[in-house]
């Protein structure tokens, strides 16, 4: 199987991350690697070396874009790890989505080899329902940057990260992209140092209070493409969260009539969520649905909203879908039927967090850099690698500092 593997161009990491991969006697196994080192390319590889020996395999991602972002890349087909593991329709009691999968111990996944790309993103129960469903002789194999943020919901070590440390691994070293700026700033970041311009990757210093002025500058039709420019920032909350943006970006580029989505109560307060949703917006798909066949972390635009009974009809990766305000599914725990409405899983996306456009990746980003308490160099790293040809930094007072400093607790385990 070793002659199958060979590949020319590639460095000795790489072969020895495609031979340890595509080994069957191991069960799991991961590859790291910060950013340009080739990471989706040995996937690739592996895929095509499993194949070759006569194993199936299924690939997935932990959000739809990044599933889709494989397929692009591979030319494989790839879904979410909650398509894979059959999960159900979310249930619209719930705003944790404590849903469970079809697939588990009883029932695996029909595959010699599961790959799991942006490994980085899984939650501890994502982690654990994709292990529990592997069948008896099958194998799993994690790929990912654990230079990345880690979930929102994890606290302390990662999965991935205690994954790295504790079954075999390779860690890819040699860049692959050396010339190219985004990356070299990348490398600069995650060792705690400031980052210099380049063609790739630009800084503007706001000496005094930042305010959503500061964007006026870069606001664009770019911006209305899911894949060609995109605004992040570090919260969605706050003066300068991506809820206020979103907001001023929508004002200040869409003239389009407004439709005000009045999407129910949200289940820690009594306050009226509402969306104010126009046709040609870019927006963001915020949670797993089932029943329309749609997943956290697309983006995509709205094509009409129907000002009479408010639904809307939306392209995703250009596919079109309707999105009604009102379906029902079946509640397997409850034996009934429940309604809900799926347009509240949508977020305007002039602007998202680094949280959401992790598995990204955008032609331009206009980063929003100002101090806040979840701003860390990863978080600063994260969004820097989302952007393939260019990167401006909009820095606010404070901002560069705190994002240098690593995360709490990363740097004290890191030194161990």
């Amino acid at each position: 199987m070793t002659n199958m593997l060979r590949v020319d161009n590639f460095s000795t990491d790489q072969h020895t991350a495609v031979e340890l991969m595509a080994d069957p006697t191991i069960r799991i196994a991961a590859v790291t690697g910060e950013a340009g080192t080739g990471k989706t390319t040995v996937l690739g590889q592996c895929v095509q070396a499993v194949e070759d020996a006569g194993y199936t395999f299924k690939i997935c991602a932990p959000t739809g874009r990044a599933a889709a972002r494989i397929r692009e890349a591979t030319g494989r087909p790839a879904n979410t790890a909650h398509r894979l593991l059959g999960y159900g329709a979310p249930d619209p009691n719930d705003p944790d989505d404590y849903s469970f999968p079809e697939r588990g111990r009883g029932n695996p996944v029909p595959a010699d080899f599961i790959f799991v790309d942006e490994s980085s993103m899984l939650s501890e129960e994502l982690y654990r329902n994709l292990v529990d469903a592997l069948s008896k002789n099958a194998r799993i194999r994690f790929f990912g940057d654990i230079n990345q943020l880690r979930p929102i919901n994890v606290v302390g070590d990662s999965p991935f990260k205690r994954i790295l440390e504790k079954f075999p691994k390779v860690i890819l070293t040699e860049n692959y992209r050396s010339t190219d700026g985004i990356v070299q700033a990348a490398q600069t970041i995650i060792k705690g140092r400031l980052p210099r311009a380049n063609s790739q990757f630009s800084i503007l210093q706001i000496p005094n209070q930042m305010s959503l002025s500061v964007l006026d500058k870069f606001i664009s039709e770019d911006l209305l493409d899911p894949k060609k420019a995109q605004i992040i920032a570090p919260t969605k909350v706050g003066k300068l969260g991506t809820n206020v943006i979103n907001g001023y970006i929508q004002q200040k580029l869409n003239s389009q009539e407004t439709k005000v989505l009045e999407l129910g109560y949200t289940m820690d307060n009594d306050v009226r969520q509402e969306t104010r949703i126009k046709p040609n917006d870019k927006i963001l798909w915020t949670k797993n649905d089932y029943n329309l066949n749609l997943f956290n972390g697309m983006i995509g635009k709205v094509l009409d909203v129907d000002m009479v009974d408010g639904q809307i009809a939306a392209e995703f990766e250009g596919k079109d879908y309707l999105i009604p305000s009102l379906l029902e599914k079946f509640d397997d725990v409850g034996r009934c039927t429940v309604a809900y409405d799926p347009r509240k899983y949508i977020d305007l996306a002039y602007a998202i967090t680094t949280h959401k456009s992790q598995g990204s990746e955008f032609d331009r980003v206009i980063l929003m850099l100002y101090w806040s308490s979840v701003m860390s160099r990863q978080n600063f790293y994260t969004a820097v690698t989302r952007g393939k040809s260019h990167v401006m930094v909009l820095a606010g007072p404070g901002g560069m500092k705190a994002a240098l400093k690593l995360e709490t607790g990363f740097e004290e385990k890191r030194n161990k």
